[in-house]
């Protein structure tokens, strides 16, 4: 009896450090493997088999969450062209976009937030749920700027852009805050808004015009948004708003 309680201890010991030493480590190495191999997948479905492209999609988020503390805690941005990081300064916020090849002209770009909270790193897909046809972001985040509001909450202003079509580029600055471990949208910008959205169209501009962005200056208090004309080009002028400590007049 001795032998064989020692045999299954044996067993049991050998068996819990084998699979120690196989579980794989996560690191940036094995994360754009996985991601790269499943972008592989959605690139190939997409002209074969386009209602797998959701399921596919969800496999993407997946990978995400499952490397959610890697991506933002890492000291460095996984810049693998498949993926837009945007991360806060202080780690507690992550914007990944991606393009779900879902879209045509108008690029159907989605967007994860990872945030930190009191209850661990939690994820949401930002998604509009009031509009079935268009529930994407339709934008990829490229930066994010904290600021500090007079009743102590910090703010997130993330950038992003997208397009329409290769005409009609747009961009995005939207607000984030974490308060009582959720996610919200503190409305601070201009008209009671926890964004705002500029879209050109290319036909107004001549042969050598840049688009003009949102800039965003004075550690995220002061931002200047260009001004459209009537027929969407560029008035060559921008609306300044500063921030009050509350919000953005």
């Amino acid at each position: 009896m001795k032998f064989i309680l020692t045999f299954i201890f044996f067993y049991s010991v050998t068996c819990d450090g084998q699979n120690k030493i196989h579980t794989p480590q996560k690191t940036p190495k094995t994360f754009y493997s996985e991601i790269t191999r499943q972008f592989f997948a959605i690139d190939s479905l997409r002209n074969v088999d386009y209602d797998k492209l959701e399921e596919a999609n969800n496999e993407v988020a997946n990978i995400l969450i499952s490397y959610k503390a890697e991506i933002l805690n890492s000291p460095d941005t996984f810049d693998y062209d498949l993926i837009y990081l945007a991360k806060s300064s202080d780690k507690m916020l992550a914007l990944v976009s991606w393009d779900t090849r879902k879209g045509g002209t108008m690029i159907a770009f989605t967007t994860m937030a990872i945030y930190k909270t009191s209850e661990g790193i939690i994820t949401k897909m930002l998604l509009d749920k009031t509009d079935e046809d268009m529930p994407f972001t339709y934008m990829h985040y490229n930066s994010i700027n904290t600021i500090a509001a007079s009743n102590g909450k910090k703010i997130y202003l993330a950038w992003g852009n997208g397009q329409g079509s290769t005409i009609i580029p747009w961009q995005e600055l939207r607000t984030f805050s974490i308060s009582n471990d959720k996610l919200v949208e503190p409305k601070i910008l201009p008209n009671t808004s926890s964004n705002i959205r500029v879209e050109f169209d290319l036909h107004e501009f001549t042969d050598n015009q840049k688009v003009p962005v949102i800039k965003i200056k004075n550690s995220g208090r002061t931002i200047l948004v260009p001004i459209e004309t009537d027929r969407q080009g560029f008035s060559g002028k921008y609306k300044t708003y500063v921030f009050n400590e509350k919000e953005f007049k």
